[in-house]
């Protein structure tokens, strides 16, 4: 049958209207087409696809639908769902659960994990234990462990040790490791370069970073300037920097 141009765009135009129904009903009921898709890929993919899609969904703020996309990478052995799906468990309150997954983790040597079981272990007062973790981690690179170890080591009178793994902290951004950096710095006398690294750590928010630049700036007699820095780090908890402007204050400055 030979189709007149009548038909056929009356074919058209009810195959465009099926399709703009379809799309409609899938932005009502808030599972777009590219959810969709994304979410059929993922069960159909490899672990990491799945994993991908719990971070996805970390970001939009379905911890639910995120824990349950975790949870079946983690059962096929991916280290990083494992440490993602343990976060969670620990945030709901499920510390025997989140331990087990991230042991499994840690096992394969994913440093996230590894710090995560180290700081488990210190909480449980298992110090020794919590180092050693600490230490895998560290030797992979990763910054929160390198800071953590450092103290450990600083704490057992080998500074020069924990120094080094705050400067390879510091040197990766990591806050922390740069406000401990300058603490060390500035306890040697190198007061050029405390300042440095206590500034960095201020700039990117560290309430200790903050009250130690402030602090810095105040001897320096730049009163304006430490006085914003110390407030900044007050408003974030710090008593150190409250004290310091409670002095201030009293000092009427």
């Amino acid at each position: 049958m030979k189709l007149n141009k009548k038909n056929l765009f009356f074919r058209i135009f009810t195959l465009l209207s099926f399709i703009f129904i379809g799309i409609a009903h899938s932005y009502i009921t808030g599972d777009t087409a590219i959810t969709k898709l994304y979410k059929h890929a993922s069960e159909q993919t490899s672990p990491a696809t799945q994993n991908d899609q719990g971070m996805r969904l970390i970001k939009s703020g379905d911890i639910t639908g995120a824990k349950a996309w975790y949870l079946r990478a983690a059962q096929q052995g991916l280290p990083e769902a494992q440490n993602n799906l343990g976060t969670i468990l620990l945030r709901e309150g499920q510390l025997a659960e989140a331990q087990e997954w991230y042991n499994k983790s840690a096992a394969q040597g994913f440093p996230a994990a590894e710090f995560n079981v180290g700081l488990l272990l210190e909480k449980d007062g298992k110090l020794a234990e919590a180092q050693e973790w600490y230490s895998k981690a560290a030797v992979q690179g990763f910054p929160e462990a390198q800071v953590n170890l450092g103290y450990f080591l600083k704490a057992e009178g080998k500074l020069a040790e924990a120094q080094e793994l705050f400067k390879k902290a510091a040197n990766q951004g990591f806050p922390a490791g740069q406000n401990s950096l300058g603490t060390m710095l500035l306890q040697e006398g190198q007061l050029v370069e405390a300042k440095e690294w206590f500034k960095k750590a201020a700039m990117q928010g560290l309430p200790e970073g903050q009250n130690n630049f402030g602090t810095m700036l105040l001897q320096e007699g730049q009163l304006v300037e430490a006085k914003e820095w110390l407030k900044k780090a007050a408003s974030q908890g710090s008593s150190d920097a409250q004290k310091n402007l409670d002095l201030l204050q009293t000092e009427g400055k």
